[in-house]
């Protein structure tokens, strides 16, 4: 994803968070390269110049924007009639919108009127919003999970904040494996068509997915396979945890259900009755030997 603005101050954002834009756009070769631009209320007027029409309908389209949230309702039809022609929105309520009739993908952030503080905090909001579209729409998903490595096999543990990710990663340790993340971990599809995990910013990749488990504590550990349906549902739930309802929506919504779907269907999961003892990879083991 590349980053531009038209603006001193969005340049100046862009010039903070540019050390970061590897961890939420990692570079992935042979893919179509996007890119966002930052706006802010203080555009110039560019009605005047007719040789720059790309900058004509950013101008349109900010114009709108405002227009729509002054609450004039006399100007509100019409506001949307020009978003719609020029842009679509992404996630509602982020200000994102992709421009339309674009050789490449093209989006445009409108940055509000408030403090440079107040606007890097937004901006990290539509980092983390974008980045997960970016993943969406290329069939790859995050989920809100701990992935662990066993025997050059990866594992997930499931669940809500509370339900114990961090603690089993933690005593998956113990048993010699190692952790690629405790809270958030990619799901792709590689090339023979096999689902891999990654990390996040991409420094663990392609480690084949041999099994989900959705965790839940107990007193004693106990391992029961459910049906491809339930992974599913259970899995899309997960990505709603960390993606964000809103970003959600249309055609992207469609790609996380048949992503989901997809994997479901691949990969064995289990509902993963643990207590706080390394000795639950004994179940696991088992159910994976070769």
């Amino acid at each position: 994803m590349r980053l531009s603005s038209f603006t001193p101050q969005g340049r100046d954002l862009l010039q903070i968070f540019s050390p970061s834009e590897s961890a939420f756009f990692p570079k992935y070769n042979g893919e179509l390269e996007e890119e966002l631009v930052i706006i802010t209320p203080h555009l110039l007027d560019l009605e005047k110049d007719p040789g720059i029409p790309e900058h004509y309908r950013w101008q349109k389209i900010h114009k709108a924007w405002h227009e729509i949230q002054s609450g004039n309702s006399r100007e509100e039809i019409q506001s949307w009639r020009v978003i719609w022609e020029y842009g679509k929105e992404i996630p509602s309520g982020l200000r994102i919108f992709q421009l339309r009739h674009s050789a490449l993908p093209r989006f445009f952030y409108l940055l509000s009127e408030d403090g440079i503080e107040q606007s890097s905090d937004q901006l990290i909001q539509v980092f983390l919003a974008l980045s997960a579209w970016r993943h969406i729409t290329r069939s790859r998903i995050i989920f809100h999970a701990a992935g662990v490595i066993s025997k050059n096999k990866a594992y997930l543990f499931v669940g809500p904040s509370g339900a114990g990710k961090t603690t089993a990663a933690g005593l998956s340790v113990l048993q010699g494996c190692a952790i690629i993340h405790d809270d958030g971990v990619l799901v792709a599809s590689d090339r023979k068509g096999r689902y891999v995990v990654t990390s996040r910013t991409i420094s663990i990749r392609d480690i084949p997915l041999a099994g989900i488990f959705f965790l839940f504590q107990s007193a004693t550990n106990k391992l029961i396979q459910i049906s491809p349906i339930m992974v599913a549902k259970k899995l899309l739930q997960s990505s709603y945890e960390v993606n964000g309802h809103q970003l959600l929506s249309g055609c992207v919504l469609q790609q996380v259900f048949a992503t989901c779907a997809s994997i479901a269907r691949s990969i064995p999961g289990y509902e993963l009755q643990f207590r706080k003892s390394p000795d639950f990879w004994e179940l696991i083991d088992a159910e994976f030997s070769d």
